[in-house]
């Protein structure tokens, strides 16, 4: 048997070299493992304003008033309302704010916005539905959702119809 010249034989250094490439594949399907995913059906509430900036053409600045119910993981049957602002440039935006309030039996969870971008759809010069996503944080959390005081979540926004969008989230 051949000796490396830290005197292991090379079957040892093989099964040293497996046992870290285990480890390391145990260690990355445990962080997947604490990636929460959730489904929130969403409409817009009350009245919501595109405001045109009135420094150039295109310029508006979009006003939403929002509610939803989650689906999934430790949010599951929660109810969410918020409010969002966007800053449209032609059919590009970007995200000013996106705050919220998660409200489920013994536990809340406020969330702030940390980026967002919106790119809306055209079909035979007529808006028909746009794509959203970016990230938040859970800035206070309390009771049965303390848990989640501090975490980040990434999320993505599909219409469903004029009024209603689901938002697809991952937590970490």
């Amino acid at each position: 048997m051949k000796t490396s010249k830290f005197g292991l034989g090379l079957h040892k250094v093989s099964s040293l070299t497996l046992a870290a490439a285990l480890s390391s594949l145990c260690t990355a399907a445990l962080a997947q493992a604490t990636v929460e995913v959730t489904k929130s059906a969403c409409a817009f509430v009350g009245a919501n304003s595109n405001e045109p900036a009135g420094d150039r053409d295109g310029h508006v600045i979009q006003v939403a008033n929002y509610s939803c119910k989650v689906q999934g993981g430790g949010l599951d049957g929660a109810i969410t309302t918020g409010q969002a602002a966007w800053d449209h440039e032609g059919l590009n935006a970007t995200a000013a704010y996106n705050v919220g309030v998660v409200r489920k039996p013994g536990g809340l969870a406020v969330f702030s916005l940390l980026e967002g971008r919106r790119t809306l759809i055209m079909k035979e010069g007529k808006v028909v539905g746009y794509t959203s996503s970016g990230s938040s944080k859970f800035t206070t959390a309390t009771g049965t959702l303390s848990s989640y005081s501090g975490k980040s979540f990434s999320w993505t926004v599909t219409p469903a119809s004029a009024f209603e969008f689901v938002i697809d989230t991952k937590t970490n």
